[in-house]
C-alpha cells in the first residue's frame, strides 16, 4: 500500500508537530513545580 503525501502536507504536519512540541514544553516548564508538569516533561 503506497500512501502519497505531498511536500506541502508534509511541511504542514512537521510544523504542527514542532508547534505542539514547543507549546507542550512551555506548559511543562510553567507547571514544573508540581506533579503534572514533571509528568509532562517526562513524557515529552
Amino acid at each position: 500500500m503506497h500512501v502519497h503525501i505531498s511536500p506541502i502536507e508534509f511541511l504542514e504536519t512537521a510544523a504542527f508537530i514542532v508547534i505542539f512540541g514547543f507549546l507542550w514544553r512551555s506548559l511543562a516548564a510553567r507547571l514544573s513545580d508540581n506533579k503534572v508538569g514533571q509528568a509532562m516533561a517526562y513524557i515529552y
